[in-house]
């Protein structure tokens, strides 16, 4: 029989030649060939400029989706070599262990294969090899930028004031040097910004009249709604020590978090830094510098640094926030995340929601702004009338159960492959019981026992759960935990709220609060949406009837499963 295989490729910088992924398919293709085996051209996956670190890489997530698929549609994964699918031990052996039970072998051009006895051992030795290799560049790439931080030539990134002007090349680096140049006309926007904020203006209130003047701003960043000064611009260019020509490399370093592979920016070490002036840089004096850092230094210890969890020039990770709704209501007047813009920290009263583009930048005309728990209370209130109607609740357990025995037929179906799957791991499982019987005793053999053990285990569990009396009894005590559970809908999503969150956000994608004036003279949101889980427009009071349905099934399945 023809071994099947999928394929993936990968490069990790945007530095390096594209073509790289068409030679990686083209090596991978010529080796499947002179072996005999199949490439499903379905399943060729490839991630560009993306670092085999990282586990979030997307064609990568579906190759894995795929591997748990049942069946899984191939016998085998071919790649060039191990580096291509990780440079992360963790990762790396989580998703052996996935591989190892869906019975996918590792192909690789480099010789990898994983149906030889010593394939755990070369895989963990390039593991190590792989991910020691980007802490090495890491290193030299740091050495190398430190280099030319002393030399005066820009390290990267741009800077508001300053012109990129680009260097002849030097060495053999392939990477081109450039230094920065003071631009006249930025660098006098940056003066009046300094003397501003000397003269007693607020990180609010001076990018609201730079706005208002149409004042030319940096560059926004990747996702940025719109070009605009708002506070955070003002706060980065007054602690930016270049404008007083002394330039700091090394005050902060990236790290990945461990859970959601993000970048995040943390203090680096001292030894690290490299602290030089260059006269020809400076844009402020230093008798401006020293006035604006004196009152930097006052307002901190007066009010606490803005910017700080529960201030008001930061608004938060949406993921990460504490409120259920943040970073799902939109402004319906320029389509910026609505988030807290006052009342957030101790003592500052209520928490009111409002548009950042017009109480930071006043590029807004939204000004309308409501208290959080108000909001809150409205719709889930509407979201407690509606999706306890006994006919959604039905329409739930229906949509539920007739998953459930989906999944059941599926397992079903393979039944007999279970069977024959767990007899061959059991006869395994006795083999390496005898050895270590006879006196061949091994940490590497035990951690073997253990895994058999494990898959038995999973595969007995998933005959069990296949039985109809299984099935019976699972649809009997859903029934009897939605009865239960959704009596307060608030509570269910409080419980758990970066998982409600989630969920939320995806039936409920777009929540757009339009300011609106009621016969009363009283301005207030008037809230449409494009989410699922209502299919008319939802006022802040009074709530257009129709649902979809399916939406609220999707709510029940993940309340059911947390």
């Amino acid at each position: 029989m023809t071994m099947r295989c999928a394929l993936y490729a990968r490069y990790s910088s945007d530095r390096q030649n594209p073509n790289s992924i068409e030679d990686q398919i083209r090596k991978c293709r010529q080796y499947a060939t002179s072996k005999g085996w199949q490439i499903l051209d379905k399943h060729v996956y490839s991630d560009e400029a993306l670092s085999g670190a990282r586990s979030d890489r997307p064609a990568y997530q579906q190759l894995m989706k795929a591997v748990r698929a049942v069946p899984c549609p191939f016998d085998a994964i071919i790649f060039e070599d191990t580096s291509r699918l990780w440079r992360d031990q963790e990762e790396q052996a989580r998703a052996l262990k996935e591989l190892r039970f869906a019975n996918i072998h590792l192909l690789g051009c480099d010789g990898t294969d994983s149906t030889l006895r010593s394939a755990n051992i070369l895989l963990g030795f390039k593991g190590i090899m792989n991910e020691e290799y980007i802490r090495e560049l890491a290193d030299r790439t740091r050495r190398g930028l430190q280099g030319a931080a002393l030399e005066g030539t820009h390290t990267g990134g741009r800077c508001f004031g300053y012109t990129n002007v680009a260097l002849p090349h030097t060495g053999n680096s392939k990477r081109r040097p450039s230094k920065l140049v003071v631009d006249p006309e930025q660098a006098e926007i940056v003066q009046r910004i300094f003397q501003m904020y000397a003269d007693g203006l607020s990180f609010k209130a001076i990018p609201k009249k730079l706005n208002a003047e149409s004042v030319v701003s940096p560059r926004p960043s990747a996702g940025r709604i719109q070009q605009s000064w708002c506070p955070s611009s003002i706060r980065t260019i007054l602690h930016n020590e270049r404008y007083r020509g002394v330039v700091v490399f090394g005050k902060t370093r990236k790290h990945t978090k461990a859970t959601d592979n993000k970048r995040i920016s943390r203090p680096g070490l001292e030894a690290d830094r490299v602290r030089k002036e260059f006269p020809e840089q400076r844009i402020i004096s230093e008798a401006l510098w020293q006035r604006v850092q004196g009152r930097l230094k006052q307002v901190k210890t007066v009010y606490g640094e803005r910017g700080r969890r529960g201030g008001l020039a930061k608004s938060g990770n949406s993921a990460g926030n504490p409120y259920l709704f943040s970073g799902l209501l939109k402004c319906a007047e320029c389509g910026a995340n609505l988030i807290i813009v006052s009342g957030r920290g101790t003592n500052h009263g209520h928490a009111h929601y409002g548009c950042p583009m017009n109480a930071f930048r006043n590029t807004c005309s939204n000004n309308v702004r409501i208290r959080r728990d108000i909001l809150e209370s409205q719709l889930l209130k509407k979201l407690q009338t509606e999706v306890l109607r006994e006919n959604v609740i039905e329409y739930a357990l229906a949509r539920f159960e007739e998953e459930l025995n989906k999944s059941v037929r599926n397992v079903s179906s393979q039944m007999g492959r279970l069977e024959q799957k767990r007899k061959k791991l059991e006869k395994e499982l006795r083999n390496l019981s005898s050895a270590i019987a006879s006196g061949l005793d091994s940490t590497t053999i035990r951690a073997e026992i253990v895994d058999r053990e494990r898959q038995i285990q999973e595969i007995g569990s998933q005959i069990v759960s296949a039985k109809p009396e299984s099935v019976r009894t699972k649809i009997q005590d859903t029934r009897r935990f939605v009865e239960s559970s959704l009596k307060d809908i608030r509570q269910l999503l409080e419980s758990d709220p970066a998982t409600a969150k989630t969920t939320l956000a995806r039936h409920m994608p777009k929540i757009m609060l339009k300011p609106t004036v009621k016969p009363d003279g009283r301005r207030v949101y008037q809230v449409t949406s494009e989410w699922e889980l209502l299919d008319g427009g939802l006022a802040l009071l009074e709530c257009a009837e129709g649902q979809n349905r399916t939406a609220y099934a999707g709510l029940f399945r993940a309340a059911l499963y947390r």
